[in-house]
């Protein structure tokens, strides 16, 4: 049973050093488990459309923010160590028909994103879809709602 204890210990001082240091395995690649991620939503609307978001998670409620076209809206947050951070929004804007278009995302869940974006996730809201990088090129993330 002592030996079950040591061993334990031993793994969890890996893991931690792992998390601290970084590796060259995956997600772990750089000592960024520690560093928040930064996330921008950037209103991409055609026709000068105003974009209207309101984005929380568990813990925080971001409140209502109205963007101009090209305007962005950023926050900064902490993955916790369970990688079940998630936040979601609200977004609507009306089309050039005055019909309001409207639609909920989980904007950032990190299980999803970690890989993708690591510490600077970028989204782009156009008429078509909630964009965000991929593979090094910007790529539909979400469709919006029909």
């Amino acid at each position: 049973m002592k030996l079950k204890i040591e061993s334990l210990i031993l793994l969890s001082v890996v893991i931690f050093a792992v998390f601290v240091r970084g590796c060259s395995c995956g997600r772990f690649s750089k000592p960024r488990i520690l560093k928040p991620v930064h996330a921008t939503i950037t209103n991409y609307l055609v026709d000068g459309a105003d974009l209207h978001i309101h984005c929380r998670s568990k813990d925080n409620d971001l409140g209502e923010q109205t963007l101009a076209n090209n305007a962005q809206f950023s926050w900064t947050f902490k993955v916790n160590v369970m990688f079940s951070t998630l936040f979601w929004c609200d977004m609507w804007y009306n089309d050039v028909n005055g019909i309001q278009v409207t639609g909920k995302f989980d904007i950032y869940k990190a299980q999803r994103d970690w890989d993708r974006c690591y510490n600077e996730c970028q989204f782009f809201v156009r008429k078509d879809c909630i964009a965000g990088y991929i593979n090094g090129g910007v790529e539909c993330l979400y469709a919006w709602p029909q």
